[in-house]
């Protein structure tokens, strides 16, 4: 048994696209919006992002919300150079808008306990909203922009040409992907 270490990192799609496609890692994780030049992608998960409110505000009652909608209140967010953020800061400027953020954190469940606490709205992953909603007094509110739900890839220069050990992570990440897509 040889030890391997992994480096992980996040950063927005279009930069680990460059970043495996100049050699700099073997693999990433990249939302499907972003360009794959001439990177191999496997299918990883989709990721369905919600609005997250307290129980007793407005749009926690409703079924579903257009971001657009959302874009008068205040938000609790992560911080300016988290993946996500880009993504919606992106998105609001589609709607010629701002987020207005009264505090950016680190992590989806400081983002949840802030909005159970009444800090303002936030935008996760269902996945987060769902771990964290159980013991929180949040609603998780579908998003209905179509780029709420993105696919997420693995991607890489080559699958036969990784190293054996990044070549096993990435086909142990895809099947988990497909187990969690199944089921």
């Amino acid at each position: 048994y040889k030890r391997q270490d992994v480096e992980l990192e996040e950063r927005p799609s279009p930069a680990i696209v460059e970043a495996v496609a100049a050699g700099q890692c073997d693999a990433g994780i990249v939302a499907d919006w972003a360009e794959p030049g001439g990177l191999e992608v496997l299918p990883f998960r989709r990721d369905r992002l919600v609005l997250i409110a307290p129980r007793g505000h407005a749009l926690a009652r409703r079924r579903a919300v257009a971001f657009r909608e959302a874009l008068d209140c205040d938000f609790v967010g992560l911080m300016e150079d988290a993946a996500l953020q880009e993504h919606l800061a992106r998105n609001a400027a589609v709607a010629r808008r701002k987020l207005r953020f009264r505090i950016r954190v680190r992590g989806f469940d400081a983002v949840c306990r802030l909005v159970a606490a009444g800090a303002g709205l936030g935008i996760v992953p269902r996945s987060a909203a769902a771990r964290c909603a159980r013991g929180l007094g949040i609603r998780a509110v579908p998003l209905t922009d179509p780029w709420a739900e993105r696919r997420l890839g693995i991607c890489v220069r080559s699958m036969v040409q990784l190293p054996a050990h990044a070549r096993r992570l990435v086909e142990h990440l895809a099947r988990q992907g497909q187990r969690a897509e199944a089921g």
